[in-house]
Parts: C-alpha cells; sequence; structure tokens
C-alpha cells in the first residue's frame, strides 16, 4: 500500500461523506472474476464457482464488495460487534486499532475462550442495559463460530466482522508461527509436520472459513452463513482500503493507519506449490478470489479520488 492511500485515510477524517459505491455493472462481478486467478488455477475455480446455487456468488459480492455497500448501511448506535480474528490475517494489528473507536472494546484470549467468552458477552449486554443513549461495543479475538453461534443465540443488534488471506500465504505464516522456538509446542509440532511440505498434505482444509462459519455443512452452506451472519470482511492484502471501508460501512470514526508489513506475503512460494494449496483450501480461495478484487478495486478508486491530477503509484 502507497503512502498516498494512508494520506487519504487521514484526509477522510475530515472529508466525512466519503465516496458513493459505483454504479451498477462497475463494480466487481462473479462473472469477471475468474481472468484475476492464475491459469492453472483458473478452470478449477470456474468449476467450484459454477458448482455454487444461483446468486450465491453475487450475493457475497453485495455483501463485502465497498463497490456495492453503501456507507453507514451497518452503523448503528447500540451494537456489539464481534471482531472474529483467524490467525496470521493481521488481526492483532487490526484489532489494536478497535481500541477507542469503539465505546467500549474487550479482547478475549485464547486460552480463555470457553467462560471469558460468556462472561464478556453479558458484561456487553449489562453495559448496553444500563446505558441510557448510544453505546457501542466491540468484542475480538481468536473465536470460533460454533461457540460464538451458541453464546449470541437470540440476540440483537449483533454484527461480526474479520479479515481473510490468500490461502497459501496464511498457510505458510502459520507453518512459520507454530514451528517457531517461540510456541511452546513446537516440537510436538515438528515431529507431526517437520516440513512446510508435509502440513500443506496435512494441515485441516479451508480452516479460515471454518473458523468464520463453522465446518457443518458444504461449502454453500457455509457460504451462505458467512453472507447472513458478517457484515465486514477485510483482506490482509489490502489492509488499510478494507479498513476504510470498515470506518465507512460501519460510520466508525478515523481507524489507526496499520503498516503494509504486518500483512506481507509470508514467502515468495512457487506458483505450483501455490496452486496445490489453494485447490485443496478452494472454499477459502473462492472466497478470497471474490473479495480481494473488489477491495483492490476500491483501493484504486481511493487513490483516485485523493490524487486526482496524479498518476497511481
Amino acid at each position: 500500500m502507497s503512502h498516498r492511500l494512508q494520506d487519504l485515510v487521514r484526509l477522510n477524517a475530515r472529508d466525512r461523506r466519503g465516496i458513493a459505491p459505483v454504479g451498477e455493472g462497475d463494480g466487481a462481478s462473479p462473472a469477471s472474476f475468474a481472468a484475476h486467478q492464475p491459469a492453472d488455477l483458473r478452470a478449477e475455480t470456474e468449476v467450484a464457482l459454477g458448482a455454487l446455487p444461483n446468486g450465491l456468488a453475487d450475493r457475497i459480492l453485495a455483501r463485502f464488495d465497498p463497490g456495492r455497500v453503501i456507507p453507514g448501511s451497518f452503523g448503528t448506535d447500540r451494537d456489539i460487534l464481534f471482531f472474529v480474528h483467524v490467525p496470521m490475517t493481521a488481526g492483532n494489528a487490526v484489532m489494536g486499532t478497535l481500541k477507542g473507536v469503539f465505546d467500549r472494546t474487550r479482547t478475549i484470549g485464547a486460552n480463555a475462550l470457553g467462560g471469558d467468552l460468556k462472561a464478556e458477552w453479558q458484561a456487553a449486554l449489562d453495559a448496553r442495559e444500563a446505558a441510557k443513549g448510544r453505546l457501542r461495543q466491540a468484542l475480538a479475538g481468536p473465536l470460533k463460530f460454533k461457540r460464538l453461534s451458541e453464546v449470541v443465540k437470540g440476540a440483537s443488534e449483533v454484527q461480526f466482522a474479520s479479515f481473510i488471506r490468500n490461502p497459501a500465504d496464511r498457510l505458510f505464516s502459520d507453518y512459520v508461527a507454530q514451528s517457531s522456538p517461540d510456541n511452546p509446542d513446537h516440537a510436538a509440532f515438528l515431529e507431526e509436520f517437520p516440513t512446510f511440505e508435509a502440513y500443506v498434505d496435512g494441515a485441516p482444509a479451508n480452516p479460515q472459513l471454518a473458523q468464520l462459519v463453522g465446518k457443518a455443512g458444504n461449502v454453500s452452506e457455509m457460504l451462505e452463513r458467512l453472507v447472513s451472519t458478517y457484515s465486514f470482511l477485510g483482506v490482509s492484502e489490502h489492509v488499510s482500503a478494507s479498513l476504510e471501508h470498515f470506518r465507512r460501512s460501519h460510520n466508525l470514526p478515523t481507524l489507526s493507519d496499520i503498516s503494509e508489513a504486518a500483512a506481507g506475503q509470508a514467502a515468495k512460494l512457487t506458483p505450483a506449490l501455490r496452486s496445490r494449496i489453494c485447490k485443496r483450501h478452494m472454499a477459502d480461495w473462492l472466497v478470497f478470489s471474490l473479495v480481494e478484487p473488489a477491495m483492490a478495486g476500491f483501493e484504486q478508486r481511493l487513490a483516485a479520488v485523493a490524487y486526482p491530477d496524479r498518476s497511481r503509484p
């Protein structure tokens, strides 16, 4: 991400109007996104896309494409937002930006999700009940959909948000983190997966979508839950543009800048290995392949609005 787009985030702190959604037919579309794919992935991606129920891919874009979402669509005065941190998607940095933006923010640690989640949820409900006016709250952490859905069942004014990442880069970063001496269980991990290639074949499929919506059902059913549950899905590869869309769509104050280095490519993996990983995690790849071009287009539109007389970087 160029410094120009980061400058625009600051510019929009003064210009609360933002920019309007693109006209019909100008945004990302499931009919055109296959051209974005590497050649050896294109055919398999198109087959997987064609297997989805009619209109589902378009509904994903309608929900998450900044070019289609009207600014303020998800901005309320008394909502409770769960930010689901998928590991290795710049989630820790994003969670840091939420502090001070919402009226009340709580981070739930990975080692205390059971009791802490229920207690924090009840505390959020109590705080909302006690507040006489506006109270926007955020609960963030490595949350799992199954547990979340049980805790918040029947509640109103609840929203869900997260970031995703290219499956190949995320998987490599995950391997590096788990095999690092900083991980107390790294010896056992390396015994099971002595090489990254072994992890490619042995890691559970579609870990991002599984965390966001649970493992139950087929791919179409998982994607249906994603569309019906989440109000925001950012992309780590375009983190500043994603945060700007989050600000606009949820009517938030300006979010802090995040260094793009935190969301850079994990490694220069070979094209063949990248394709192998994405084919194995095709559900994660489908979501990423739809949302990433949409966010990239939004990034270009932001830069054009901020610097209309300059060539793009």
